[in-house]
């Protein structure tokens, strides 16, 4: 099987993006022969964003001022058998890199290209967000043609980092997991609140 992986996140496998799919890959490999291509949409060198000129709609995907710096993304999608796409969630949504990478390929929205191929989505997460950012590349992917077959959050614990010890402390024991403050419970209806 050959996994084509499209990672959206400039850390790479030192990451907690990267981590969770170096995991993946290897209990994949596990059962039985595989082939990984991966594409970073942060060395894709896609600018700022996309210039919205929409010559991919017009006069067709080659016409787009960023063909050229997408192809390796592109050969890696057309090559896979499954595509893997995995992302950060950074305010509640996918990272820049993985937003810019989408929007790069907004051509396929009206000419899909992917029609039958199986994708499998990833986010990670320091608390919440994942729905949306999967709902996101979900929607993405099924523009694209793909069909998500299956989707993963992870959420790592003790963020917000909060220093609780001395610089010299051990890294797993230097945070702590934020207290949550109790809210009293407001009187009922027609009970005046105590003075």
């Amino acid at each position: 099987m050959r996994l084509g992986i499209v990672m959206g996140t400039g850390h790479g496998a030192r990451g907690t993006t990267g981590q969770l799919v170096d995991q993946l890959v290897e209990r994949v490999a596990a059962t039985g022969d595989l082939t990984v291509d991966t594409v970073c949409t942060d060395d894709l060198d896609l600018g700022p964003s996309c210039p919205a000129c929409l010559s991919c709609m017009t006069a067709g995907e080659q016409a787009c001022p960023s063909y050229d710096r997408t192809a390796p993304a592109r050969r890696v999608m057309d090559e896979a058998d499954l595509v893997l796409f995995a992302t950060p969630v950074h305010s509640f949504h996918v990272s820049a890199t993985m937003k810019r990478f989408v929007d790069h390929f907004a051509y396929l929205i009206h000419r899909p290209a992917y029609v039958g191929k199986p994708a499998a989505l990833v986010s990670t997460a320091a608390g919440a967000g994942h729905d949306a950012a999967l709902g996101y590349l979900r929607t993405a992917v099924r523009a694209g043609g793909s069909t998500p077959s299956a989707s993963s959050a992870s959420t790592v614990r003790g963020w917000p980092r909060r220093r609780t010890g001395p610089r010299s402390t051990p890294p797993s024991t230097t945070w702590a997991r934020p207290s949550v403050a109790r809210r009293r419970t407001p009187p009922s209806l027609g009970q005046r609140p105590p003075t």
